[in-house]
């Protein structure tokens, strides 16, 4: 695999006219999950990775908690493989991405969450570990009882994070519920 490009010094914006560092982020995490709102976190990493000449981390933590649920019996391995298989293709494409913008990058497939059912907690650790500086990650947007119900990795990520979140929000693809007047369609 080529090594990614990195930005020389005269082209760096991350270095001032004196010649000293730019503290502000040097290094990104982005956790994806194949999701629009995460397609749309990556777009933003792009633009703050080529802005400030730094390397994006990708990070996708597999996450087989619900399949249970979502699949009554099903055999684990199977289902194992094909969500470790959905992670590292869309690490790859993320990847392929930031490589065709020319951003530094890296990207780490995390098999098991560091805490069974709460991936904020991985990702928050997951970021410790890569010396992040800011967190990026797409948010679903859910509000009420989805909310309520479903839970949000974003949110457990801004609780946690010891560093700057920036959450992007894709669209909530229906509402919770819809009020409607009789006589309305």
């Amino acid at each position: 695999m080529a090594m990614p490009h990195r930005a020389g010094l005269a082209h760096n914006p991350a270095i001032d006219v004196s010649g000293k560092e730019n503290p502000m982020y040097r290094r990104i995490m982005l956790a994806v999950d194949g999701s629009t709102p995460a397609a749309l976190a990556l777009k933003e990493a792009i633009r703050l990775g080529k802005a400030l000449a730094c390397e994006v981390h990708l990070v996708h933590v597999v996450d087989d908690a619900g399949a249970a649920y979502d699949l009554g019996y099903f055999e684990p391995a199977a289902v194992n493989q094909k969500l470790l298989d959905a992670g590292r293709e869309y690490l790859r494409r993320a990847a392929a991405e930031l490589a065709t913008a020319g951003v530094a990058h890296s990207e780490r497939l995390i098999e098991e969450p560091f805490a069974p059912t709460d991936i904020a907690v991985t990702i928050d650790q997951a970021a410790r570990e890569a010396s992040a500086d800011i967190i990026v990650m797409g948010t679903h947007g859910r509000r009420g009882v989805r909310r309520l119900l479903m839970g949000s990795v974003a949110e457990g990520v801004l609780r946690l994070s010891r560093v700057p979140v920036l959450l992007v929000q894709g669209e909530d693809d229906s509402p919770a519920f819809s009020l409607r007047r009789s006589g309305q369609a």
